[in-house]
């Protein structure tokens, strides 16, 4: 397979995304969960002018381990060992239900990573899974946690969850804002290298120059039109049509040097929206038309 496709397998990436979307819509309901990605000051990491590993991957990655982590600890290792136990005369049932496989295993398996598996850390122990205890559970997943296998799952739950969420931009005006309140409470002066030259003023990144790969994202995924006026910005029917890629959140409000926060703007409608509103559409243009027309 070429390196610049992604093979999705879509193994949890829809309640991934969903999971985004609720904290981004309702994201004070979440603010203990969110401390994490904010400690220690961690979001002037991505103050740095458009990183291929944009500020929302780094969003949705700490938001998907956080949920992925839970929900893969969440094992009731005495219901599978019954399990196991109730079927062992039955194959065709064991084949299907898998109760010696762990979620964990199941995700690594879908995505063709190689992992170290539960039974062969039994196996090691001298033990089975019907023997296995609690503790033997709790000492495979820290380990796993740590381990490559569970560095590439997560980068592929990312990668998935932003081939979907990218396309809405309402979703990333939230995600931009959000990011615009730390970044418009900083203080230059408390700052040190190389975070203090990234800022033109107190809470005001400087503007950065938009790399060719960032305007070939924002223009494809805005299919070449104005996202608020939808006008052609190809060349192909009007040699006047100038593309502009602006800042959702602009940079006057705390916005980002981020492909997340870009979007594609005529000139009048560029002009129009340079008063600092964060402004986006909800329009989208549908792949095919259903109507009877």
């Amino acid at each position: 397979m070429a390196k610049d496709l992604l093979e999705a397998r879509f193994f949890a990436t829809y309640s991934y995304s969903s999971a985004v979307r609720n904290i981004l819509h309702d994201r004070f309901a979440y603010l203990r969960d969110l401390e994490g990605f904010y400690c220690d000051d961690w979001f002037l990491e991505y103050t740095m002018p458009f990183r291929p590993h944009s500020a929302f991957h780094g969003f949705i990655a700490y938001v998907v381990e956080t949920i992925a982590r839970h929900d893969f600890s969440d094992v009731d290792l005495a219901q599978c060992q019954r399990d196991l136990a109730a079927f062992a005369n039955v194959p065709a049932a064991l084949e299907d239900l898998k109760p010696d496989l762990l979620s964990i295993e199941e995700a690594f398996a879908v995505h063709d990573i190689e992992y170290y598996p539960f039974r062969h850390m039994l196996a090691e122990r001298r033990r089975t899974f019907a023997s296995a205890t609690q503790d033997d559970l709790d000492e495979y997943l820290e380990e796993t946690w740590l381990g490559e296998a569970w560095e590439r799952l997560l980068e592929q739950f990312t990668a998935e969850v932003f081939l979907i969420l990218f396309q809405n931009r309402s979703l990333l005006l939230l995600f931009n804002d959000m990011m615009s309140d730390h970044v418009r409470s900083t203080c230059i002066s408390e700052l040190d290298e190389p975070y203090r030259s990234r800022f033109r003023e107190d809470g005001v990144l400087k503007r950065a120059p938009i790399p060719k790969w960032v305007r070939r994202a924002v223009y494809f995924r805005d299919r070449g039109r104005c996202v608020l006026c939808r006008a052609d910005l190809s060349g192909i029917l009007s040699l006047r049509s100038v593309e502009h890629f602006d800042h959702i959140v602009p940079l006057a409000r705390g916005g980002l040097n981020d492909v997340s926060n870009l979007q594609l703007l005529c000139s009048k409608c560029n002009l129009k929206k340079r008063a600092g509103r964060a402004e986006t559409s909800i329009s989208y243009e549908p792949w095919y038309s259903i109507s009877k027309a």
